[in-house]
């Protein structure tokens, strides 16, 4: 990893061309700064939009809340594996559903991400204001005292998206790994909270630079 870790690039489109995503460069990392959406696995034999059936062994997407939102995917969904069994595998890069040079952020990496954050000056008590998205705001990370860092300060861009199945409420974004380890920024929370999830659930999906 370089000083430029996205090597210039602003934007990637994934490997169908259905969608362009904007990059963003934090830290050493270079991450995609929208939900991924692609409706299909990269062999083409699956469609996996709209989906209403929750199945733990089977690939899927659920439909989005808005256009800003992106998909949520089950496990299968954007690791593109059949296998019923989550990994527990932190280390090995997976493509997934990710544009090439891209692929599913490992738990570690989120953890990279949050580390490095964390050192530029944004206090764990308000990293989900840090990350979040200039659109999506709470009183909780109002009442945050850190005026080094504001709303978005990383560029990340998080979403609200939920999650697939849900109480119907908005104010969490739910982010997938290579593991059965989510991680979730809720707005009634100042942390970044990591959570045990089964294969079925729907989650939002960034992918990070190879």
């Amino acid at each position: 990893k370089t000083n430029n870790p996205c090597h210039g690039l602003t934007t990637v489109t994934d490997y169908y061309g259905e969608k362009t995503y904007n990059v963003v460069a934090i830290g050493s990392q270079c991450w995609l700064k929208e939900n991924m959406e692609i409706t299909h696995f990269p062999d083409a034999t699956l469609s996996l939009v709209n989906q209403s059936i929750i199945s733990p062994s089977t690939g899927y997407c659920y439909a989005p809340i808005s256009s800003l939102h992106g998909l949520r995917y089950n496990y299968q969904g954007y690791m593109c594996d059949g296998n019923e069994n989550i990994s527990n595998d932190d280390t090995t890069v997976v493509q997934g559903i990710c544009p090439e040079g891209f692929h599913i952020p490992t738990v570690a990496e989120y953890t990279e991400l949050f580390t490095y954050l964390v050192k530029q000056g944004a206090s764990n008590f308000c990293l989900g204001r840090v990350l979040a998205d200039d659109s999506w705001t709470s009183t909780a990370w109002e009442a945050a005292t850190n005026p080094n860092m504001g709303y978005n300060a990383s560029g990340f861009s998080a979403f609200p998206a939920g999650r697939v199945p849900a109480s119907g409420s908005l104010n969490e974004a739910v982010f997938g790994t290579t593991t059965n380890v989510v991680f979730v920024i809720d707005e009634e929370e100042f942390y970044v909270q990591p959570e045990t999830v089964g294969n079925e659930i729907g989650r939002s999906i960034r992918c990070v630079r190879d």
